[in-house]
């Protein structure tokens, strides 16, 4: 259980390794993003003096407490388990994993984190 501004700077390493993860692996493109995501929520629920124990309370949390941003968790969390625990032939191509998951999914969760963290 870390502090939001711990949180936080897990987000950002994880964005960092990101960043560098070649095009030629998808899979692994879709388990970072989700986990630059997990690293967000904990940091708002770390602002609330909340910590998720497992995926499913962190689930939970998120459709309850930040609902904005449910919809946009939920694709990246459904992306990984396909991208962790499925043949290579389900996962989305890489053009979606930019464009969708982190074009879209991922940069509204940052654009959410950032304006409603009570860490600066």
């Amino acid at each position: 259980m870390g502090t939001a501004k711990e949180h936080k700077a897990k987000a950002s390493h994880n964005l960092a390794f990101l960043e560098t993860i070649s095009d030629q692996f998808p899979d692994w493109l879709e388990t970072a993003v989700f986990y630059v995501a997990v690293q967000l929520i904990e940091q708002l629920l770390a602002d609330r003096g909340i910590h998720s124990s497992d995926h499913h309370r962190r689930n939970t949390s998120v459709r309850t407490d930040f609902p904005q941003i449910h919809r946009s968790y939920k694709a990246l969390y459904n992306a990984s388990l396909v991208a962790r625990y499925d043949p290579l032939s389900g996962v989305l191509p890489v053009a979606d994993v930019r464009n969708v998951l982190i074009g879209r999914n991922l940069m509204h969760i940052i654009s959410y984190t950032a304006s409603h963290s009570k860490t600066a």
